[in-house]
């Protein structure tokens, strides 16, 4: 009877084990399924992209998964939305004095699965430093201009802007790198150009690979009175009391200009000091005289002479006081 009976629950217990099996297959089934969807099978990180302030990492990954990144000494951790599948991004802002400059690696985080890309960031917000200019500092119509700007960095696109000086360069010139940071470029002034004679700026622009933009202006005189330093008669002439006296310079000089009464006696003497060449015709830029001697002193009615000199140049025109 116990035989019997013992066989019969062995019986009974293979066939609840036979019946149980679909059902334990069935759990192992689903676990090893949510274990497979939680891991990244294949991460990287796609493009980081900068635009003004905010930079966004953009990685690739399975669907449904938890994604953070991380740039070391920067921010740490930083969540990330699944754009479309498999596909993550996740912003930041660059804050100036906060962020310093330098290239950073960059971390994604998947459920655990890391993926660095090294030196995948660059922030750089420090402007270039234009240094100094060089250039001839009076030109006329056809002749060659250079230009050399000291920046000391490389990879920077370097323009020169002088459309103010020449009429027919529309357009920026663009300088070329040298060695030690230096810039430069040969410019030819237009025949044709019709701008007028003076002092004009030059707009220099230096702009690096992240936008930083650095200006400087630089000012060239434009000279088309070459080998005509003049000069000329003064207005009004007869005077009382006060006169101007204009003249024009080829070329840049120290200039002094003196009066002297009928008997070669110095009365006024301008030391205009170091002047650019152009044209100082106007009343605002020729020399004033107000009909004093140096002791500020009126001068009596009568005939006057005035002396321009410089360099090698010297001429005396006539001048009348009527009281």
């Amino acid at each position: 009877m116990t035989l019997k009976h013992n066989r019969a629950k062995t019986i009974e217990g293979i066939k609840t084990v036979k019946n149980l099996l679909p059902l334990l297959f069935g759990l192992v089934s689903i676990f090893c399924l949510t274990v497979s969807q939680s891991i990244a099978i294949e991460t990287s990180i796609s493009n980081i992209t900068v635009a003004g302030d905010i930079v966004r990492v953009k990685a690739l990954g399975d669907a449904g998964l938890k994604g953070t990144f991380s740039v070391p000494r920067i921010i740490k951790n930083k969540p990330m939305v699944e754009e479309q599948r498999g596909t993550y991004v996740g912003d930041f802002r660059v804050i100036a004095g906060k962020h310093p400059d330098g290239t950073y690696d960059v971390a994604v985080n998947f459920n655990g699965v890391i993926t660095v890309q090294e030196d995948a960031l660059v922030i750089d917000r420090t402007h270039p430093m234009l240094w100094e200019v060089e250039t001839r500092r009076t030109v006329t119509n056809g002749e060659t201009l250079p230009i050399a700007v000291n920046i000391g960095e490389w990879d920077l696109g370097v323009t020169a802007d002088i459309s103010a000086l020449d009429t027919t360069q529309s357009h920026p010139i663009s300088l070329l790198p040298g060695e030690n940071g230096v810039y430069s470029a040969e410019i030819v002034i237009g025949e044709d150009n019709i701008a007028a004679n003076g002092v004009k700026e030059i707009l220099i622009t230096a702009e690096d690979a992240m936008g930083n933009v650095s200006q400087l202006t630089t000012a060239v005189t434009l000279n088309n009175f070459r080998y005509l330093t003049e000069l000329l008669p003064n207005y009004p002439n007869p005077f009382n009391p006060e006169t101007w006296i204009p003249y024009r310079l080829a070329e840049d000089a120290d200039v002094t200009l003196t009066i002297y009464d009928a008997s070669g006696d110095v009365v006024r003497q301008f030391n205009l000091g170091h002047q650019r060449a152009g044209s100082y015709e106007t009343k605002a830029d020729a020399v004033y005289w107000d009909g004093t001697n140096d002791a500020g002193e009126s001068v009596a009615s009568g005939i006057y002479f005035y002396n321009l000199s410089m360099g090698n140049f010297s001429k005396t025109r006539k001048a009348t006081i009527l009281k």
